[in-house]
């Protein structure tokens, strides 16, 4: 009602883009039936995060690594200054979050960099300072660690690099289609079992994201491509609207952010008039800079 108070245009809604959550998608084919011209397309970002679970339960034991890497200096001053001490200029282990999308695959790049000065230090350590640190010691022992490191980094690191540069924004709709296909082109070329069930999933989860199909042959009207055929009638201009059409949802994952650093425990007089202006401020000050 704020974009349209004399009523809302219905054939002017053409893109809702969301997580691939069930609610969600259910969303998604409700509102289709309200907007004849909408696209649903589900989260890229999301998508190659879940290709990296997968890959996650496939690596139980490089999981338990990171885990307890991770663990042993949480909380512990003393041990990240010996680390400092001992290991010079290597940097401290990064700190993976699960929902945070890649850190895990760049916490098992780093390991594949410094395995063996990462080795050397936890066993200076005490077994019985930490039950951390006694599992990384039979971590070490396993024959299947290392290679299964240099293997998870060599072909899948790549979908921690799409990711952050998908979180890239106003970016041309061929360039974030061209980072995700470069994904399927590197899985498709990596050999292994692994490689095999990742491209699995990956192509599992586009086959299940229906918009994806859809702004694919928009995007190839928008670069020439004969013989490209829609499933929706849109006009000229409409399709032409697809330009810098996002596909992912980070810019809404940010704000998030902003809202947390708004509304504030701090902040709890505000007026609606200010809230509006500050946060308009606010979300607009990067075009200041």
């Amino acid at each position: 009602m704020i974009l349209w108070p004399e009523g809302i245009q219905y054939l002017k809604v053409l893109l809702f883009l969301s997580d691939a959550a069930a609610y969600m998608k259910l969303a998604g084919k409700t509102l289709r039936n309200i907007f004849p011209k909408l696209i649903h397309l589900t989260c890229m970002a999301h998508a190659l995060h879940n290709v990296c679970e997968k890959i996650i339960a496939m690596y139980g034991s490089v999981n338990r690594l990171v885990s307890c890497g991770k663990k042993i200096f949480v909380k512990s001053q003393n041990r990240r200054e010996l680390f400092k001490e001992k290991c010079g200029d290597i940097p401290l282990p990064p700190q993976p979050v699960k929902t945070r999308w890649g850190s895990w695959l760049n916490a098992v790049e780093y390991y594949a960099k410094y395995y063996a000065s990462f080795r050397d230090f936890v066993n200076l350590l005490d077994s019985e300072e930490s039950i951390s640190i006694e599992e990384l010691k039979d971590l070490f022992g396993e024959s299947s660690i290392e290679s299964d490191l240099v293997y998870s980094c060599a072909n899948f690191n790549c979908l921690a690099k799409v990711i952050k540069k998908l979180e890239t924004e106003d970016m041309l709709l061929l360039n974030s289609l061209d980072l995700v296909q470069s994904v399927l082109n590197q899985l498709q070329k990596s050999k292994g079992k692994p490689s095999e069930l990742a491209l699995e999933k990956f192509l599992n989860v586009l086959y299940k994201n229906k918009g994806y199909k859809i702004i694919k042959s928009i995007n190839d009207v928008l670069n020439g491509v004969p013989g490209t055929q829609l499933e929706l009638h849109l006009s000229p201009e409409e399709i032409a609207s697809f330009k810098f059409s996002p596909i992912t949802n980070c810019d809404v994952e940010r704000s998030f952010s902003r809202y947390k650093n708004i509304l504030g425990d701090r902040r709890l007089s505000f007026e609606e008039n200010n809230l509006k202006y500050y946060f308009i401020s606010y979300c607009n000050a990067k075009y200041l800079r």
